[in-house]
């Protein structure tokens, strides 16, 4: 499953050189613009969302490369300052692509692209507010499938011996990911080992796909249409019996996945006798360290293992097989980088007795969209978010990309609630916001700017360091809060501190500001 998941996120990449990864906007025609910002432009790169709706499983779109590749055209569109406009269309997805062009106006532009087939519209993708400035800008637009039109799903079930049927249904999913209609399962007769579902004209949106058999664990995966395309699935049926009624060791678990080849289908392994000494040998088959055998990604249930009390620091990063985890309920404490780096970690179940979370304990797992924390008092969840039971504050949302809004109940963003989230380009914090511990936001190398509420009083070490697109802060303290020099190292070289009229002589006085930022300003000016 890991080299699936790799090869499907390595082919998005080679794609989006494919589409244009350097690609041109012409046909410009406002000059004396263009004469005034010569040095302005622009590379656009294509990416494909490989997590979403994760609420229920893991989820399959249609096959990117698939789609782009039978695209008829590509559109790019633009809506710059002072009303500039600009439209490019590929006639193929294939084009050569071409140097970067002059775009013709700095500032804050609004792009679309729409990607089609014919009349179909396939696939779609908007950056607001993305900030051009001199040089070579990268724009990296998401695509998601279109909301019209119709397509097709086809999966290929993989059963144990003996089993002559399942029973599998595609139910719509609400725009809410809240309302499930219940879907009659259909009977498929399986035989040699595999069954085939297939569906035609189905209409393009959210579907969940769900098998099961009798004796066998159940499938549940996400399922993306979009017109015209064809989205797969690989499910596979085990035994309920191998994994879920018993457990196995760590050995039994080496020689299962070694039978098991790389596929799209996450594997249930409920372990047993796993302590804070063999979760290193744990974390090794997982991905922790490469070995060159390649299985499926993992769903891992340590629910059984109830000598494990802490997760010790750094114990699980970088394990790329993991896809989900439930934790044991002896569960106490998980130390810095428990996890971090897991990027296909989607869900994890935190157990009741859990008190103690530090450090970036999910820091780079960015499509972590799913803390499960019933029957805990100490932490809740709500959109991608950790939060405390109070939701006071945030533990960790390290999915954040695009643009983000905090609940108004936060009064502290916690250590490194968004360490690595490189793909958050903007974030409104709440008005009670208190404190912004170290280095909550370090390594976010995409978010551009940042408006401090007047409410905060304390700024963490590292808490914005290496931002490096971080070109605007605006401070609304009167009052400089509380610091370090490294809060805002390492930001853009051209970096503007905005601050209260009343205030520029206080600010200007520290010299933490004047090693960070280019310029200080009153907050007056930033309309001017």
């Amino acid at each position: 499953m890991m080299h699936t998941v790799h090869t499907q996120r390595a082919a998005a990449a080679a794609l989006a050189a494919a589409v244009m990864l350097a690609s041109v906007l012409c046909g410009c025609s406002h000059d004396p613009v263009l004469e005034a910002a010569p040095n302005a432009l622009l590379t656009l790169v294509l990416d494909t969302p490989h997590t979403a709706h994760t609420a229920h499983s893991r989820t399959v779109l249609p096959d990117a490369e698939q789609a782009l590749q039978s695209a008829d055209t590509v559109t790019l569109t633009g809506n710059g300052p002072g009303g500039i406009t600009v439209s490019h269309t590929w006639q193929s997805a294939h084009t050569t692509a071409a140097e970067p062009a002059v775009l013709g106006s700095t500032g804050a532009w609004d792009f679309t692209v729409t990607v089609r087939r014919g009349d179909a519209l396939l696939c779609t993708g908007t950056k607001e507010s993305f900030n051009v400035q001199p040089g070579i800008n990268e724009l990296v637009i998401t695509l998601v499938p279109a909301q019209e039109g119709t397509g097709r799903f086809e999966a290929v079930i993989t059963v144990p011996d003996g089993v002559t049927a399942v029973q599998a249904s595609l139910a719509p999913i609400s725009a809410d990911d809240t309302a499930l209609p219940q879907a009659n399962a259909e009977t498929i007769n399986a035989a040699d080992g595999s069954a085939r579902y297939e569906k035609d004209s189905l209409a393009a949106g959210t579907y969940l796909f769900t098998v099961c058999a009798e004796g066998l664990t159940a499938y549940r995966e996400t399922v993306y249409i979009a017109a015209g395309c064809t989205s797969t699935a690989a499910a596979a049926l085990v035994q309920a019996g191998q994994q879920e009624g018993g457990a196995l060791t760590l050995d039994e678990a080496k020689e299962y996945l070694a039978q098991l080849t790389p596929s799209d289908t996450p594997q249930h392994v409920a372990l047993t006798g796993i302590t804070n000494e063999s979760v290193t040998e744990l974390a090794e088959l997982l991905g922790a360290k490469s070995t060159g055998d390649a299985h499926p990604l993992v769903s891992l249930d340590l629910s059984k293992c109830t000598e494990l009390t802490m997760i010790e620091t750094g114990a699980f990063k970088n394990c790329v097989y993991l896809y989900s985890a439930v934790l044991p309920t002896t569960l106490t404490e998980l130390q810095p980088g428990a996890f971090q780096s897991c990027v296909n970690l989607t869900e994890i179940t935190l157990p009741p007795q859990l008190k103690s979370i530090n450090g970036t304990v999910f820091g780079g797992c960015m499509n972590l969209t799913r803390f499960i924390t019933d029957g805990n008092s100490s932490f809740t969840s709500s959109g991608g978010m950790l939060l405390s039971a109070d939701g006071t504050r945030l533990y960790a949302f390290p999915s954040a990309s695009g643009s983000v809004t905090l609940p108004d109940t936060i009064t502290a963003i916690g250590t490194s609630s968004f360490s690595l989230c490189s793909k958050l380009t903007h974030i409104d914090l709440p008005n009670k916001l208190d404190t912004i511990q170290a280095s909550a936001f370090q390594f976010c190398s995409g978010l551009e700017r940042i408006t401090i509420p007047s409410s905060v009083t304390s700024i963490g070490a590292d808490a914005f360091f290496s931002c490096t697109q971080l070109a605007a802060v605006i401070m609304h303290p009167k009052n400089s809060p509380t610091q370090t020099a490294s809060s805002f190292a390492n930001i853009a070289e051209n970096a503007v501190l905005y601050v209260p009229d009343s205030s520029i002589t206080t600010y200007k006085d520290k010299a933490l500001y004047k090693d960070c930022f280019s310029d200080i300003k009153a907050i007056s000016e930033l309309n001017q």
